[in-house]
């Protein structure tokens, strides 16, 4: 085990991970399985804290490691904590990535928080796709979507996230982006534009 003042290894992982009963040799062992391994999440949480941000092979393993129905919401907090303290794109994507899947609605607040910085760059892309499945109901998480359907970088997501939502009110906001450079961003747009344009014809009848 790693002592109090040192950052944890991948064999310090390992270790833990063995004595809670998940025999592997790596992190990524449970990345690369089919196996479920409920067992292993709440040293994965653990460890996420307590890793070095630098170690951008061993964060990004435990967030892809985390990126399972088993860990929702429990993995939710680390992950909206620790995704800031990484510098690694890579990693902090991972992190993204997990959060689309274990977060629930109590992660809405940090999941604006994230989304919203805009140094965090593409890496935010599956934070504002966890932020419509998770964001029924919140004026702001609509707000904050529509305001980032001008990021090239998120407005694909941010178009689909709006019609997961059903946000009726962002068809005029998504009409330009039928014409967007991206073909993937046309296409999200062209897409959630039908979906809203029906629901709102149903709800006029």
């Amino acid at each position: 085990m790693a002592a109090a003042d040192q950052s944890l290894t991948e064999q310090d992982l390992v270790t833990e991970l063995r004595a809670a009963g998940v025999a592997v040799n790596s992190v990524w062992d449970l990345v690369n399985t089919r196996s479920g391994y409920a067992g292993a999440v709440p040293v994965l949480i653990a460890g996420l804290r307590r890793a070095d941000p630098d170690d951008a092979r061993l964060m990004e393993g435990i967030a892809r490691a985390l990126s399972v129905k088993e860990a929702r919401p429990a993995a939710a907090s680390a992950l909206l904590e620790c995704f800031g303290r990484v510098e690694d794109d890579s990693a902090r994507w991972a992190m993204g990535s997990a959060l689309d899947i274990v977060a629930d609605r109590s992660s809405v607040s940090g999941l604006l928080e994230l989304a919203g910085q805009g140094r965090y760059g593409s890496s935010r892309q599956l934070v504002v796709s966890a932020l419509g499945r998770v964001g029924k109901g919140r004026p702001e998480v609509v707000e904050l979507l529509v305001r980032l359907l001008g990021d090239d970088d998120l407005a694909a997501f941010a178009a689909a996230a709006l019609a997961r939502l059903k946000a009726v009110e962002a068809r005029e906001p998504l009409r330009p982006l039928l014409d967007h450079e991206l073909p993937l961003v046309r296409k999200r747009a062209r897409d959630a534009l039908s979906k809203l344009d029906a629901i709102a014809e149903q709800e006029e009848r």
